[in-house]
């Protein structure tokens, strides 16, 4: 399932993730996920999804193409991706194998601007760490994942500038204790790398279980065979969309047909006999109940709209809470719920 497009009012530091997914997909296929499960993370996280339609959209798209690969993925894979530790292990391990192919660079004096694009690359990875949030001290306490982090985006910084102003940034000479740069440079990195277009074509070091016995966790396995067969459907096929609003009003002139103008005036003149057959007065009498029916159907049809978009609305905010749930985000998990609590109690009024 092809991921949906990305809305124009997505903010950047969501929006980068879903380009490292998009680079990763045939690569890395376990980190190519991570991505775009951190960037739904993300959206659901900063209540974006409430605030623009477009990406509430996109949101839901994402998630669908979430549960897609799930279900289409290898059980190699899924004994990766749903085991925490062992996710935690092969992100870090893969975060690591990056950082390490630019600071190898540094200090070789050997940069280029794709080590500028490594260095940024391995620091969007070491952000993929935030989705096991309870895990996230123990992992900076053991692996310095904030100062690699800093250091690969000032780096990033400096050799991308140096290039824009005619210089070789091969020139610095990195000092011993390269780990600490300041505050100052660390902010100079922010405005210097947000607004680059120029994160493409990331080199893939395929990651290995070699380094993730220093963090105490199992190795993974060195390759995955990603199922090629067609993809199936989302899980959440059976999520009705919300109607679209034209469809009352199409529906509306086929509620009951009008009668025939001819059926009531059969024959003006037999109503003037004295003599009029019993059954002849229901007939007479079907026209002026008519109308009455006719109305009772088409406050049926609003209510049972409504009814179908208040279930939508409820569904889509269930979804979220369990696509929050996954990743142990309670309060957006419980106000999702809350949310579709809130419309499901509507119909009860």
């Amino acid at each position: 399932m092809s991921l949906p497009a990305v809305p124009a009012s997505l903010p950047r530091s969501i929006s980068t993730f879903i380009a490292r997914s998009k680079e990763l997909a045939t690569a890395d296929p376990i980190i190519s996920y991570f991505c775009r499960l951190f960037a739904v993370e993300q959206i659901l996280t900063k209540s974006l999804h409430t605030t623009d339609d477009e990406i509430a959209g996109f949101a839901m798209g994402l998630l669908d193409n979430i549960e897609s690969f799930k279900k289409d993925s290898s059980a190699e894979l899924l004994e990766v991706i749903q085991d925490k530790e062992s996710s935690i292990a092969y992100v870090l391990n893969f975060a690591n194998k990056i950082f390490a192919t630019g600071l190898m660079a540094i200090q070789e004096q050997r940069v280029s601007k794709q080590t500028a694009m490594s260095l940024l690359a391995s620091a969007n990875f070491f952000e993929l760490l935030q989705l096991w949030k309870e895990d996230a001290e123990r992992v900076e306490e053991l692996e310095d994942v904030s100062k690699k982090s800093k250091y690969a985006k000032f780096h990033a910084a400096r050799i991308l500038k140096a290039y824009k102003n005619g210089e070789d940034p091969n020139e610095y000479v990195p000092p011993r204790n390269e780990f600490e740069p300041t505050e100052e440079s660390t902010d100079a990195v922010s405005s210097q790398t947000e607004n680059k277009d120029e994160e493409k074509d990331i080199p893939v070091v395929e990651p290995e279980g070699s380094n993730s016995d220093n963090f105490g966790l199992p190795s993974v396995p060195t390759t995955i065979s990603q199922s090629t067969s067609p993809q199936g459907p989302p899980q959440f096929i059976d999520d009705e969309p919300e109607p679209p609003k034209e469809s009352l009003e199409e529906l509306t002139p086929f509620s009951l047909p009008e009668p025939p103008k001819s059926f009531p005036v059969d024959s003006t003149d037999d109503l003037t006999l004295p003599e009029t057959p019993k059954s002849e007065p229901s007939t007479v009498s079907q026209p002026t109940t008519q109308p009455v029916k006719k109305v009772e159907k088409k406050i049926d049809i609003n209510e049972i709209m409504e009814s179908s978009e208040v279930y939508s609305k409820a569904q889509k905010h269930a979804k979220f809470a369990i696509s929050a749930m996954n990743y142990e985000d309670k309060a957006t998990a419980v106000k999702e719920l809350e949310q579709a609590l809130e419309l499901l109690a509507k119909l009860r009024e």
